[in-house]
C-alpha cells in the first residue's frame, strides 16, 4: 500500500537494497503492487512468467523478496489465494528478523556497556568527550538500538501476519503503512534523543 501510494504521487519503484529503495519520476498512476518473499533464491524464468500471465510485471528484487507491479485497470488475478500456503512462506522472514534484532540488541547492550565503562574510568569525563570516543560510541549505540528495535517490530508483524494466515484470512493489501511508520519514527527519534540526553 506504501508503494502504491507513492505510484499515485509520480513515484515508480524501480530497485531497493536492504538499505535504500530508488524511485523513478513519471506522471502519476493507481497501481497495485504485490511482494513475494523467498528464501535468498533468485527468481526462475516460470514465476517471472506465471506473474505476466496474471497481469503483473517484474519490478525488482532483493535478498528476501520479488516485488511485481500491475496498473489497477488491468484487475490483474491474485497469484496466492491459499492463506495457509502463504504463512509457511513467511517463516523465514520471520526467523531472519528474529536473528538479526537478536545480533543487533546483543551488539547495543556491549556498546553501552563499553560506552559506560569509559565515562566512569579514571579518565574524566571531558577527557572522553574531547577524544570523541564517547559521543561517537552513544550515537553507534543509538544507531544499533534503532536497528534492534525495528527489527524485532518486523517479527512481530511478521508473526502476526503468519498467525492471521494460518487462521485462513487473507492479507490485506490496502493495509494502512501510516501508523507503523509513525510508530517507528517516534521510537526512532526517543532513542536518539536519549543518545543526545547522555551526550
Amino acid at each position: 500500500s506504501w508503494l502504491a501510494q507513492l505510484a499515485s504521487n509520480g513515484y515508480f519503484l524501480t530497485s531497493m537494497n536492504q538499505l535504500f529503495s530508488t524511485f523513478e519520476k513519471r506522471p502519476p498512476a493507481n497501481m497495485n503492487y504485490r511482494i513475494e518473499l523467498v528464501n535468498g533464491k533468485p527468481l526462475s524464468s516460470e514465476q517471472v512468467e506465471l506473474y505476466e500471465q496474471s497481469g503483473r510485471d517484474y519490478v525488482t528484487s532483493s535478498k528476501l523478496y520479488h516485488v511485481f507491479a500491475s496498473p489497477v485497470e488491468r484487475e490483474a488475478m491474485e497469484i496466492y489465494t491459499d492463506p495457509t500456503e502463504q504463512a509457511n512462506t513467511v517463516s523465514y522472514l520471520k526467523k531472519q528478523s528474529k536473528r538479526n534484532g537478536l545480533i543487533f540488541t546483543v551488539t547495543s547492550i556491549i556498546m553501552l556497556l563499553l560506552v559506560g565503562g569509559s565515562i566512569i574510568s579514571s579518565e574524566p569525563f571531558f577527557y572522553w568527550l574531547v577524544q570523541g570516543s564517547t559521543t561517537l560510541s552513544v550515537l553507534l549505540v543509538c544507531f544499533y538500538a534503532v536497528h534492534s528495535m525495528m527489527m524485532f517490530r518486523a517479527y512481530n508483524g511478521l508473526k502476526q501476519l503468519a498467525k492471521q494466515l494460518e487462521q485462513g484470512k487473507p492479507i490485506d493489501h490496502e493495509a494502512s503503512w501510516q501508523r507503523e511508520f509513525m510508530k517507528d519514527h517516534i521510537w526512532s527519534v526517543l532513542i536518539l534523543l536519549f543518545g543526545l540526553f547522555i551526550i
